[in-house]
């Protein structure tokens, strides 16, 4: 494969229902956020839905075989309620591996039916407000229901051997996964058999996706993967079918692109930590990066909500468990010249803090260091005038960041060592108010001719107060 990214897409079967000769697509776009019967769900990121069909075209609903599409080795296989049971198969390709993933796979009514039944049953432990999206998916749909009769099926025929089984699509006897982890496999080689064990997956189908490691995520060790259509079925003009209103423009236009929708708007506002994931990369493949983020506690308690933005600049936007694993990654990414130039604070559910950070090139021959661990006291400008001086060349502030963490008040630093000796690089300072004293010292600032280039809001023995990060202004 001579380009192995190919076209970052998100695919799937639109269906005969969902729009106006959708039905003669034989594979038909459902690309990022875009769903068919405009439901709240999201869907795909980079993967196709392949069926067996009827010759009406309507789904089998029955298991049939599937085969790898290379040779490779099995790097894992598992079971969860969103994926059902999935198999990973990694398959050489010169200096980029792909990834071939397989979802809602059967393997045989007698192991996975105490899955799903055991998941159900968790689930409805939970009050209405602690379940998690999958949970209520799984009570609320047609899942439940298809578990139940399952359930109820197996325990029939317990005491009655020639009652009904349960039905067909739970697989039979001969449909399990043929493989483990580990294991080599050949091209061709039936490895398992579709299903649909997933708690909202639909009727029988394979959920398939190819996927690249980029050299950056590589590099550093991360198992980050993205998928892509190695075959150019995005570009094909039937994929569009029924999206468009005959005679547009766009009705037959074979579109290159990253996605059509994206997971976010570029200004976004109360949006789960959980898409701003899913959006950091998908920006990124459009050489966009994040401007401003702000990070606040859901108050329904689901995890962190942000606001921000994206901006058209190049950067690496990461986000981290802890402050160690920030400053680890800090020192990788200063090496291949990169610069920590903002950093935010993350509320997590155990009380303490998680961190993240924006990166940017470093442009000017400098090295990054970035301190994760350091003190907040009043003695902190002149413990950094003091650091700052042992580096023994001129040195930039990118960001001063305080923090609390599990009651400790700790503060990040991201300077440039090596810098150009001018006033607007190596000229800044910090200003410590507290939040009655900000607007007059924002005031003065401007009077000095003095632009702040970060403000961070901090709680310090319960009052607000505020750190302010300036440099001179530079005049055109």
């Amino acid at each position: 494969m001579a380009d192995p990214y190919g076209v970052v897409t998100a695919m799937g079967q639109w269906g005969p229902d969902a729009a106006e000769n959708a039905r003669f697509s034989p594979i038909a776009l459902r690309n990022g956020w875009f769903n068919g019967g405009n439901t709240t769900k999201t869907h795909h990121l980079g993967a196709f839905d392949i069926l067996w069909v009827n010759e009406d075209r309507t789904n089998t609903n029955l298991p049939w075989p599937v085969r790898a599409v290379a040779d490779g080795r099995v790097v894992f296989r598992g079971w969860n309620a969103s994926m059902g049971n999935v198999l990973v198969v990694e398959h050489p390709n010169g200096d980029h591996p792909l990834r071939a993933v397989y979802h809602h796979l059967t393997n045989g009514v007698a192991a996975d039916l105490p899955l799903a039944t055991r998941y159900l049953d968790w689930c409805r432990t939970l009050t209405r407000s602690d379940r998690n999206k999958t949970c209520v998916t799984a009570l609320e749909d047609f899942y439940s229901d298809w578990v139940d009769a399952g359930a109820a099926a197996l325990e029939a025929r317990k005491s009655d051997p020639s009652a009904p089984p349960p039905s067909p699509d739970w697989g039979g006897e001969s449909h399990f996964i043929r493989v483990r982890e580990g294991d080599q496999v050949r091209r061709g080689q039936v490895i398992a058999y579709a299903g649909r064990t997933n708690v909202d997956g639909g009727k029988v189908h394979l959920h398939f996706a190819l996927t690249v490691q980029p050299d950056f995520h590589r590099s550093l060790q991360e198992p980050i993967w993205f998928g892509f259509d190695p075959w150019g079925i995005y570009g094909r003009p039937q994929c569009y079918a029924g999206l468009y209103p005959t005679g547009h423009r766009y009705a037959t236009r074979a579109w290159h692109q990253d996605s059509l929708f994206a997971p976010v708007m570029p200004d976004f506002a109360t949006v789960p930590l959980r898409i701003l994931t899913l959006a950091i990369p998908y920006y990124d493949r459009l050489t966009w990066s994040t401007g401003v983020l702000a990070f606040a506690t859901s108050p329904c308690g689901n995890g962190a909500l942000v606001a921000g933005s994206f901006v058209r600049a190049e950067g690496r936007t990461l986000l981290f468990e802890d402050a160690p694993g920030m400053q680890a990654q800090a020192r990788r990414l200063s090496q291949d010249d990169w610069g920590l130039e903002s950093t935010m604070v993350i509320p997590n559910e155990t009380g303490g803090v998680s961190l993240g950070g924006v990166w940017r090139p470093l442009v000017d021959g400098s090295r990054n260091e970035v301190l994760v661990d350091v003190p907040m006291g009043p003695g902190l400008s002149g413990w950094l005038t003091a650091w700052l001086a042992t580096q023994g060349r001129p040195t930039r502030l990118r960001d001063v960041m305080p923090y609390t963490d599990r009651g400790r008040l700790r503060v990040v630093v991201s300077a440039d060592v090596g810098v150009p000796a001018v006033p607007a690089f190596v000229d800044r300072r910090l200003l410590d108010v507290s939040a009655d004293q900000l607007r007059r010292a924002l005031e003065r600032l401007g009077v000095e001719g003095r632009v702040v280039t970060r403000l961070h809001r901090y709680m310090s023995a319960g009052d607000a107060r505020f750190l302010l990060l300036h440099r001179p202004r530079v005049l055109a």
